[in-house]
């Protein structure tokens, strides 16, 4: 056959026209096909521009294939904090997301530790460094932004917890009814040592400053105002008084006086053993028969109570027993007894002796153990009356609240055996001393006092 190096162009093809091929399915033998056959082989673009679209991706995961031409291609990162989207034509939308959130609560050190309630002091992050300090296992942490350390009113520590709400329908009722308006309040620095809340709650606010005063233990300090919020008050038996418009943390009665007031121990016949201890301390150097407390904070007070402290060491009163002592000389330059912070005034002791805020129950002194027969309840009185130990005794008390404690000394009444003579607190003097038999709980005195019932019978009673 004649060799012909070009061929006339075919302007206007039909489709049937035919072309030679290599069947390489069949020994490469040589047939013909037409230009429609080699057409229907290419996916048809349906005029929405599939043609020139992306059907397949090669990922280091291996290589994705679009499963239609009009399908979507969504990509999203494997822990799902990338999100990439084509929200309308020509464009792509790429979402950053967050892994975890954590949620950073307060520690509140306040008489132990306890994490804020108030989400308004909470801190929301994503950051993945955050998740080794999630675990329940783990104590509170620090945190600082920029190498400046984060703190809240509260605290300067953190608690870290993974924050995942859910939301539940409940009614109103089954929520309860939301905190009360309280006001927050921070101890002043200038207040270091006293052994008082480094923050307190108040059901009311009082003023900017405010002068505190724990009633149970005759502790006193001064706290700046910090914020309101719905919140819980503190628990405890406080009393508030705002400071004058001159008076600041770093004024009295905020910090110590520059006078101190003398007192001087309680000496009475119950006190005696006491005395003659501190006196054989004095001897050798530590003197606690007078003490010298700030002028500013016993301005009023004729007699104050002061907790033992270990410095004393005086031999059968236990650590922290009240002991009373009173006022000598006002605003003198000796300096203040150390250790000491710890003392409270007895109120309303203006006309009383030592004697009295003995019996009143304010001081230790020598005391007589006794143990009530009913459920073994330990309670002290004086010990000049001559019990026989192991004998049993029916003891009256007058009506009367006993001071710090707020119970009922008529609540005391009963049988009780008599025991030790002791260093205590005095829990009330009998108006009435019965011996109810020699060692005998039983005894028909003991049961007067029992509860009886009595029982009478229905006018209808119906008998089955």
């Amino acid at each position: 056959m004649a060799i012909i190096y070009t061929y006339p162009r075919l302007a206007n093809p039909q489709g049937n026209e035919l072309i030679v091929v290599s069947d390489v399915n069949n020994k490469n033998a040589t047939r013909l096909v037409t230009i429609d056959s080699i057409a229907s082989l290419v996916p048809s673009s349906g005029g929405d521009g599939c043609s020139t679209s992306i059907s397949t991706l090669i990922t280091p995961n291996g290589t994705l294939n679009v499963s239609s031409c009009d399908a979507p291609v969504k990509l999203t990162s494997a822990d799902g904090s990338v999100d990439i989207s084509a929200p309308g034509a020509n464009n792509i939308n790429i979402q950053a997301g967050c892994v975890t959130t954590y949620v950073l609560k307060p520690v509140v050190c306040d008489g132990g530790e306890a994490i804020s309630t108030n989400a308004n002091d909470w801190i929301f992050s994503c950051n993945p460094q955050l998740a080794e300090f999630s675990s329940a296992d783990y104590g509170s942490i620090q945190i600082t932004n920029d190498g400046i350390q984060v703190g809240s009113e509260f605290s300067q520590c953190w608690d870290v917890s993974v924050w995942n709400p859910i939301g539940s329908n409940a009614e109103f009722e089954c929520c309860g009814e939301p905190p009360s308006t309280a006001y927050l309040y921070n101890i002043c620095s200038t207040s270091s040592g006293i052994d008082m809340p480094a923050s307190l709650v108040l059901p009311t606010f009082e003023a900017p400053l405010v002068l505190v005063t724990d009633e149970d233990k005759g502790n006193r300090a001064c706290y700046e105002f910090q914020q309101k919020g719905q919140v819980t008050p503190s628990t405890g038996n406080y009393t508030v008084n705002p400071l004058q418009q001159n008076q600041n943390c770093n004024t009295s009665p905020c910090i110590p006086s520059m006078f101190t007031n003398q007192f001087d121990f309680c000496s009475t016949s119950n006190s005696a053993i006491i005395v003659a201890e501190l006196k054989q301390q004095a001897e050798q150097g530590v003197n606690f028969l007078r003490i010298y407390l700030d002028a500013d904070q016993t301005a009023n007070a004729d007699y104050v109570q002061v907790l033992s402290t270990t410095a004393m060491s005086i031999p059968g009163v236990p650590l922290g027993s009240p002991l009373c002592y009173r006022k000598t000389a006002s605003n003198t330059t000796e300096p203040a007894t150390g250790g000491l912070t710890q003392f409270g005034i007895i109120p309303n002791a203006t006309a009383l002796d030592c004697d009295d805020v003995f019996e009143q129950g304010w001081c230790t002194a020598t005391v007589r153990q006794m143990i009530r027969c009913v459920d073994e309840k330990v309670i002290y009185v004086p010990a000049d009356y001559n019990y026989a130990i192991g004998d049993v005794y029916s003891l009256t008390f007058p009506s009367g609240t006993q001071p710090g404690t707020g119970v009922e000394r008529s609540t005391l009444n009963g049988c009780y055996t008599a025991s030790n003579v002791l260093q205590n607190t005095l829990d009330g003097i009998p108006s009435s001393i019965l011996p109810a038999g020699e060692k005998r709980c039983d005894a028909t005195v003991c049961l007067d006092g029992e509860e009886k019932w009595v029982y009478y019978e229905c006018e209808n009673t119906i008998v089955a």
